[in-house]
């Protein structure tokens, strides 16, 4: 019987695929909280301009895991196109894709960077939601150690101090949990096609 080699048959481009897929199911989620009013109060609310900072942070983490699912198809590519040429005979002489000539356990480091590097910005993003957390309450108790409230005007002012501070922590939170689901989806695509790649290459390398 013979044996199923997942390697040779994965589809070079399916991670990109699935990187799309993700990517458009997010945008029409924000299309949708858009479209109900919820993404502009998100901003306006909060004072202390982390969620801007988290959704600068989505963007550029996202751009950096299309770059290298895109690199990292382009790579399996080459060696199962290696494979396949080697298995019938006719190896071409063309460079080894991801610098083979270097030994295997550099090269698999090497590709496992960018992973880590995500898992790093996936963590980021919690921790400026966290912080953007405490600053909300600093607000909210910071309000609440001024003069005594005398009259509607100032109970009304507090409960505004209070709504700004409350916004702040909640919105900031969440932005950064959303952000964080978001890129740990990516990177998850991008860990198992660093995977996949590396098994390629070892297969490629023994060919």
């Amino acid at each position: 019987m013979k044996s199923l080699d997942l390697s040779k048959d994965q589809q070079p481009h399916v991670f990109a695929l699935v990187w799309w897929l993700v990517l458009l199911l997010f945008c029409f989620g924000l299309y949708i909280a858009w479209d109900i009013g919820f993404i502009e109060p998100i901003f306006s609310k909060d004072r202390s301009h982390i969620t801007k900072a988290i959704a600068l942070l989505t963007i550029a983490a996202s751009l950096h895991a299309a770059w290298h699912i895109v690199r990292y198809s382009y790579i399996l590519q080459q060696s199962q196109h290696q494979r396949s040429t080697t298995s019938v005979g006719t190896r071409e002489h063309s460079e080894p894709p991801a610098n083979l000539n270097l030994p295997l356990e550099i090269v698999a480091d090497r590709l496992r960077a960018p992973v880590e590097a995500g898992w790093f910005m996936v963590d980021l993003a919690i921790r400026l939601g966290l912080a953007g957390t405490i600053i909300g309450f600093i607000l909210i108790f910071s309000s609440l150690t001024g003069e005594k409230i005398v009259g509607e005007d100032a109970l009304q002012q507090l409960l505004v101090s209070m709504s700004v501070g409350m916004g702040t922590a909640l919105f900031t939170t969440l932005v950064g949990l959303i952000a964080a689901t978001f890129l740990s989806i990516q990177y998850l695509v991008l860990g198992r096609q660093t995977e996949h790649v590396i098994a390629s290459l070892i297969l490629a390398n023994d060919a």
